[in-house]
């Protein structure tokens, strides 16, 4: 039995929050710790945007650094002064744990000090999400920045991990360097699962003879919800859930947006629900597609998502648009052809199962060991 290992987890917002990249740590972290690794959260408490929807383990700590004076700073100020806030709290507390874990751009300065070991996930990558967003002025140096702090830490960083084959590739070209770790993302299994959808759509108020379609995310344009919106309008049999970053959207008819939920009630809610239909224009490797599966619902996906995730099979276990106008031919055919669904929904589940917590878990359980007792991680 090895000695008690001592994580900082270094994520940007609240890991509570709910965002993507927080989820995905927080999941691990529930992993690890059940593994009797001793975990603390390293935070941004001066973005903090989101409210509150997943709970910490009480056996896990979290630590916020920064000012609310630097809210309405840009979000590229942010981003360098949050990474030199994290720098200077490792170098004073490197003493306090044994390993670094590194999300994203959050924690680059960090490969630079001397003697501690580090993991570096990439969840995405900021250089082509700008490639295929249009943006802002701000909104260019920001992804730019957070582009280059990607890189900057991936090639200094002890251990290197992508979520997707897509995004390894990528990672291999611009980090120089050929032993990237592929961890594909994930979910927990045991809580997302399919449920009956009449008991559920009963209790949470839900139209019995409607099609449900759930749209979920933090980031409403890069993943398209006004596009979503638009599209479901058009269809009187078709109900749509917002989940997630709404704030500047309305209801109607059959429009129900919800803002941010608890995540229990989230769940109910993709049990409740027939399809998940997520347009957006880039993803590293969407959690929300992987829970949505779990629960037995079928993805509609652009081809850019649809391509981050491996065994995706179009007709099989999801729908693929390949552009605009396949979405409303989707969506027609799912109305004209309702029972589709039903397979497709077991179809969904079994992939979904291939990229579950106690899977990969184990495989950053084995790559922090191997790190830990300096034996070759690739």
């Amino acid at each position: 039995m090895w000695l008690l290992i001592k994580i900082l987890e270094i994520v940007y917002d609240d890991p509570e929050a709910g965002g993507g990249l927080e989820t995905f740590a927080l999941n691990l972290s529930h992993f690890l710790s059940r593994k009797g690794f001793s975990i603390t959260f390293l935070y941004n408490k001066s973005y903090n945007k989101n409210k509150r929807l997943k709970s910490l383990p009480h056996k896990i700590n979290k630590i916020g650094l920064g000012s609310k004076v630097f809210q309405g700073f840009p979000s590229f100020l942010n981003k360098i002064i949050y990474n030199l806030w994290i720098y200077f709290y490792v170098l004073k507390n490197r003493n306090n744990f044994d390993l670094y874990h590194i999300n994203g751009d959050n924690g680059a300065f960090i490969t630079t000090i001397k003697g501690i070991k580090t993991i570096m996930t990439w969840h995405g990558s900021s250089l082509l999400a700008f490639k295929k967003r249009e943006l802002s002025l701000i909104g260019k140096i920001s992804l730019t920045i957070k582009g280059w702090l990607e890189i900057f830490g991936s090639r200094r960083s002890s251990v290197v991990t992508s979520v997707s084959p897509s995004l390894l590739k990528y990672i291999k070209k611009v980090s120089k360097r050929n032993d990237i770790i592929l961890i594909e993302n994930f979910v927990d299994t045991d809580r997302y699962i399919p449920a009956n959808k009449t008991l559920k759509r009963s209790k949470l108020g839900l139209d019995q003879n409607k099609i449900y379609a759930i749209w979920v995310g933090v980031d409403a344009k890069r993943k398209r919800l006004d596009f979503v919106i638009s599209l479901i309008k058009a269809h009187e049999d078709i109900h749509l859930i917002a989940i997630g970053g709404t704030s500047h959207y309305y209801n109607s008819s059959n429009i129900k947006l919800l803002g941010y939920i608890q995540e229990d009630l989230l769940i109910e809610y993709y049990q409740a629900s027939d399809i998940f239909i997520f347009p957006s224009v880039y993803e590293g490797f969407s959690i929300a597609v992987i829970e949505a599966m779990a629960c037995g619902v079928v993805p509609v996906l652009s081809k850019a998502v649809a391509e981050s995730i491996p065994g995706l099979i179009d007709g099989g276990n999801c729908f693929v648009a390949d552009n605009d106008n396949d979405y409303e031919k989707i969506l027609t055919n799912i109305e004209r052809n309702p029972t589709l669904l039903k397979s497709m929904s077991i179809e969904a589940r079994k992939l979904a199962e291939n990229y579950s917590l106690d899977i990969k878990g184990v495989k950053y359980e084995e790559i922090i060991l191997k790190l830990m007792y300096h034996t070759n991680c690739a």
